[in-house]
């Protein structure tokens, strides 16, 4: 699971399902019958709908890992039966000392789910495997992670040509982006996996996660440009990151000043807890270079973190801006990546989804990156606005009743966030049409400072696998209930493929 984007309210990890690209061979290794038997079992496993069993074929030592296994089962649950079917489209391997090897597959897993609402679709997935010494040893899982073939073909080991995918697992594994302009990876000693995930699955235009494999030792990158009538500091951008952690548990982090690569940045450090109760360490880094926040954030037990600052420094080595001479700009970043969706004039447009609003006249734009992916418009004198959030789930499609669910746990968190003083719900959620498919309407308000209440309305649409979250509010001013109506008679023009 993208390691900070995880710890959001209720946020899925895709927005669409990507179909598994056909990969040449680049290595001519055929998995061993131990291994095809292990992907027999986890298919078999995957179909009871029992996270329990799948994670009995493994043992992994990354607790986020576990929970977005457990939590892409779990949202296939609710649809019926469940059938998985996987092929190895790739076998690599790394020697561990004189007797073992270590290997890991490039798997594309064909997922259906029967029931009222049948659905099916084909994933890419990066399985690696515990070390063993002979090739009749029983299999141990230790990492099953969903990304996409084009956004692995970024991996490559330092030195070496790149032909086709390259070895997820190893040393001097890196990542680069010319749009970007970054280049980031895992260090030149120990083992490591290094996994990219698409724009489609994060929001943003790159997401790189580095694992240590012989111990709970993980880090994330990810870049976010800002738009340019929005730009965010990176000192802002770890301060959310912060307080989006803090969530799970309270918790203490001044941010610093701090190094990394030839870029001064921030820096803090934080505890949390995990999906399980159990402490939790953090150490965030930020750095900006033109309009793009990199952010850099490691995770591991606390007591391990505090001992490992040889190899935090190690990992953040790795990361150098490409072309120093270049200034990372937003608008080239974002034509690189189409796939994320943006503006064209004042229309936004997300391919991803068939999606194409236009927005009010004289606003300005905003753009957010961040887990779910944000899109939206701020009034200049009002601060108003509208704002367009997609959710998603893994296999399974939205419900009436997921919906409804998901609605209940938004509103408690805007009743705990100290931002809407007094937040609340006018009325229950109204099953209504919205761009004709089925939606949930709702109007709030909450106490504006000093100036009277901030009032909006909000539209939720079940939409596949993905939830469109349509977010209107006016501020307190003279010309409220007018600017109430802008934004009603704006969303009447949504239009969805």
């Amino acid at each position: 699971m993208r390691l900070l984007a995880g710890l959001g309210l209720l946020t899925g990890t895709s927005l669409v399902a990507m179909p598994a690209a056909q990969i040449a061979a680049t290595e001519a290794e055929e998995p061993s019958a131990g291994e095809l038997g292990f992907i027999e079992r986890l298919d078999e496993a995957w179909a009871s709908a029992n996270p329990a069993r799948v994670l009995a074929l493994f043992k992994i030592h990354h607790p986020q890992v576990a929970t977005e296994i457990a939590w892409r089962i779990r949202s296939t649950a609710v649809s019926g039966k469940t059938e998985r079917q996987s092929q190895v489209l790739g076998v690599h391997e790394i020697k561990v000392d004189g007797t073992r090897i270590q290997r890991a597959l490039y798997l594309e897993a064909r997922i259906r789910l029967s029931g009222p609402n049948p659905v099916e679709a084909t994933y890419f997935e990066v399985l690696v495997l515990h070390p063993r010494a002979k090739n009749t040893d029983r299999q141990k899982g230790l990492l099953l992670l969903r990304t996409s073939a084009d956004a692995q073909r970024h991996v490559c080991c330092k030195g070496q040509r790149q032909v086709g995918l390259a070895n997820p697992i190893g040393v001097s594994l890196c990542s680069t982006c010319r749009a970007c302009n970054y280049t980031v990876g895992s260090p030149a000693t120990g083992r490591w996996a290094v996994l990219v995930r698409p724009p489609q699955l994060t929001g943003c235009p790159e997401t790189l996660e580095v694992y240590a494999l012989d111990r709970d030792f993980a880090m994330e990158f990810s870049a976010h440009p800002a738009t340019a009538t929005d730009p965010m500091p990176i000192k802002v951008a770890l301060q959310m990151t912060r307080a989006r952690l803090l969530r799970t548990a309270p918790g203490r982090g001044q941010l610093k000043p701090f190094r990394v690569g030839a870029l001064d940045g921030w820096t803090t450090t934080l505890q949390t807890q995990d999906a399980h109760g159990k402490p939790r360490g953090w150490r965030l880094f930020g750095v900006q270079h033109g309009a793009v926040a990199f952010l850099m954030s490691v995770q591991a037990p606390p007591a391990q973190l505090k001992r490992q600052d040889a190899t935090v420094r190690a990992v953040l080595d790795t990361f150098q801006i490409a072309d120093p001479t270049r200034k990372s700009d937003a608008a080239s970043i974002l034509a690189g990546h189409p796939d994320i969706g943006g503006f064209k004039g004042n229309v936004l447009e997300l391919p991803a989804i068939g999606l194409t609003l236009a927005g009010p006249d004289g606003w300005n734009k905003y753009q957010r990156t961040w887990q779910p992916p944000r899109f939206g418009w701020r009034c200049p004198t009002t601060s108003s606005s509208l704002t367009i959030a997609v959710q998603a789930r893994c296999e399974a499609s939205w419900t009436a009743a997921g919906t409804k669910q998901w609605i209940a746990a938004w509103a408690r968190a805007y009743l705990r966030d100290k931002r809407f003083p007094g937040f609340r719900i006018d009325k229950a959620p109204v099953a209504r049409k919205l761009a004709g498919h089925r939606a949930f309407f709702l109007t709030f308000h909450y106490r504006g400072k000093g100036r009277g209440p901030s009032r909006g309305f909000s539209w939720f649409v079940p939409y596949g696998r993905n939830l469109i979250v349509l977010h209107a509010e006016a501020r307190p001013a003279p010309e409220q209930e007018a600017v109430l109506q802008q934004l009603s008679d704006r969303l009447a023009g949504l239009r969805l493929k």
